[in-house]
C-alpha cells in the first residue's frame, strides 16, 4: 500500500468493513522466539496479528498521510481479483498465492490476537523518511 500511494494511487478490494491486524516483522520474531521457549506452545498451531485493527482503506489512508499526500483510493470487485491468480500462477506462483491471501484476508476480516507494539502508521513514517 506504502508503494501504491507514493505513485498517487491505492487500489482496493473486498469487503471494504473487513478488518485484520497486520504485524510487523520484528514483533512477529518476538512472537516466535516466545512460542520456541514454551514447550506448550511447541506443535500447535497460533493466531497472530499486530496491535492496529485495521480495513484495507484505513491501511491505504495511513501511507497516504505519511507520504503527506492527498488520499486516492480506487476498489476493485473482488470477482476481478480472482481471476489473476490463475492467471499469472503459471509465471509467477508466488505472486499468484500471495493474492489468493490477501483474498482470504479481505473477505474473512482476518483479526488475530493483538501482540507487539510496532505500529503500521509509525512504519510508514519512518519509510517516509527513506529516500527511494
Amino acid at each position: 500500500f506504502f508503494n501504491m500511494a507514493r505513485k498517487g494511487t491505492a487500489w482496493t478490494f473486498g469487503n471494504p468493513e473487513s478488518r485484520f491486524n497486520p504485524i510487523h516483522g520484528a514483533d512477529l520474531a518476538a512472537f516466535i522466539v516466545q512460542c520456541i521457549q514454551d514447550p506448550d506452545a511447541w506443535g500447535k498451531s497460533h493466531d497472530v496479528g499486530g496491535p492496529d485493527l485495521l480495513s484495507f482503506s484505513e491501511i491505504a489512508a495511513l501511507a497516504f498521510s505519511a507520504l503527506d499526500k492527498p488520499v486516492k483510493i480506487k476498489r476493485l470487485p473482488t470477482w476481478m481479483i480472482k481471476v489473476v491468480p490463475p492467471l499469472i500462477s503459471p509465471f509467477n506462483p508466488f505472486v499468484a498465492d500471495l493474492i489468493r491471501s490477501i483474498i482470504v484476508m479481505a473477505q474473512d476480516g482476518a483479526e488475530a490476537p493483538a501482540f507487539g507494539c510496532r505500529h503500521l502508521a509509525e512504519f510508514y513514517e519512518e519509510l517516509a523518511r527513506t529516500p527511494g
